[in-house]
């Protein structure tokens, strides 16, 4: 941790890949003592197994975009921190999977202040075609909720949801509100809408995948409840594992950090070994017989009774020797070096 430190102190921007959350946490914290003028942003691992049938948890894909899009606007010179050292924290396995490419988020966030003409009707189309989930009550990200002229929203990156109040098409104010009292809570001069999942359901993507679901397993793939969710452009569990789909191509992490220099958790090695393992039983655990896979007698994958095609596992995670081009120029901390040792540094 003295290591990251020293280099954040000399003006560094540095990528911390730990080798899990629990230790990924603990860099996050001892870096707010050590270093706490340095920008820092969290990229954690979706909070879910290879293949899965479960989504990550919104909260944390919220999490996830809102460090994303940072790092596409060129390390957050929109919020007035992008000079200086910065500190992306991560872990092993988010590291290990492919992301949108940086300009996907281009066109899809908004930035509102108070005066703006901003009607709530034309906003409320544009969280929806954000991905936004339309409620009664605000209590959870990604939600929002529109009554007369007061539009509630949950925005992924904020602590508290935000309440816009307009007269008419103009923006009179912005305020923090607690979502479980619904009272109402500090001002804001300024509003960062961004994405809260890492696809979206247009008319493109949407057609996307289906051109790339029936050519990855079939015709008779269209009668998966994947598949026809998807075709309805509605949320499905554990859609999230066909992001691929959705996207003409997809990036990684190290492609929004390019100059950064990248330090490798002590035990990271060993971590990676195991996600790897992971990803490769969980793909062959998928491909048995009785899972809902081409050539099965049909459905049979566990209770819920639903096909379960999974894409090859390169789709969504880059291979050992793509991971090994950026991993091996990486910087890994040792606890402690021995005289005869030359690299490491101290951890």
């Amino acid at each position: 941790m003295l290591a990251v430190s020293s280099w954040l102190a000399a003006g560094e921007r540095l990528v911390f890949v730990a080798r899990d959350d629990a230790r990924m946490i603990a860099m996050r914290d001892a870096m707010a003592h050590l270093a706490p003028a340095v920008a820092t942003r969290v990229f954690p691992a979706w909070d879910c197994l290879p293949f899965d049938r479960l989504s990550p948890q919104g909260a944390l894909v919220g999490q996830r975009v809102e460090t994303l899009a940072w790092l596409a606007d060129d390390g957050g010179k929109m919020k007035g921190d992008g000079d200086g050292p910065a500190l992306l924290l991560t872990t092993v396995n988010a590291i290990l999977q492919r992301v949108p490419q940086a300009g996907y988020f281009e066109s899809r966030s908004k930035v509102l202040a108070a005066g703006d003409a901003t009607g709530p009707a034309r906003l409320c189309d544009f969280l929806t075609g954000q991905g936004y989930l339309r409620t009664d009550t605000v209590r959870e990200t990604g939600e929002f909720a529109l009554r007369g002229g007061i539009l509630d929203i949950f925005p992924p990156g904020q602590e508290m949801p935000v309440r816009l109040d307009f007269f008419g098409d103009e923006l009179e104010t912005i305020r923090g509100f607690d979502a479980a009292t619904q009272r109402g809570g500090a001002s804001m001069d300024r509003l960062v809408l961004r994405p809260v999942a890492e696809f979206q359901l247009d008319e493109a993507a949407v057609e996307r995948f289906r051109t790339g679901y029936r050519a990855a397993f079939g015709a008779l793939a269209s009668r998966d409840a994947l598949y026809e969710s998807v075709s309805a452009a509605r949320m499905h569990p554990g859609m999230e594992h066909w992001l691929p789909l959705f996207h003409e191509e997809l990036g990684l992490l190290t492609d929004y950090c390019p100059h950064w220099r990248m330090v490798l958790d002590h035990e990271a090695d060993a971590a990676i070994s195991a996600r790897y393992a992971q990803i490769n039983d969980f793909y062959g655990a998928r491909q048995e017989p009785g899972d809902g896979n081409p050539g099965d007698d049909g459905p049979k994958g566990d209770e819920s009774g639903m096909a379960y095609r999974p894409l090859p596992p390169d789709r969504l995670y880059p291979s050992e020797a793509e991971s090994k081009a950026f991993l091996d120029t990486s910087v890994r901390l040792m606890p402690f070096a021995s005289p005869d040792e030359g690299e490491g540094n101290d951890a």
